[in-house]
């Protein structure tokens, strides 16, 4: 069950990124997806609606 909500979560950061036409890179998408930290994700999915890039959202620790 952790897995898939990891694997959810990852889904659902991408999901944003792309529906907001934000440029993914192969090595940003494995990390995005190789994240096992709940906390992180779950970050990474509050500000993914609103940072203004990828780099952004990955280099910033704080939501």
């Amino acid at each position: 069950l952790v897995e898939g909500e990891v694997k959810g979560k990852a889904a659902a950061i991408l999901a944003v990124l792309a529906a907001r036409d934000l440029t993914v890179t192969q090595a940003q998408r494995e990390l995005i997806e190789n994240t096992t930290d709940h906390d992180r994700l779950d970050a990474w999915v509050r500000r993914a609606v609103t940072v203004p890039s990828t780099d952004a959202l990955l280099t910033t620790d704080s939501d």
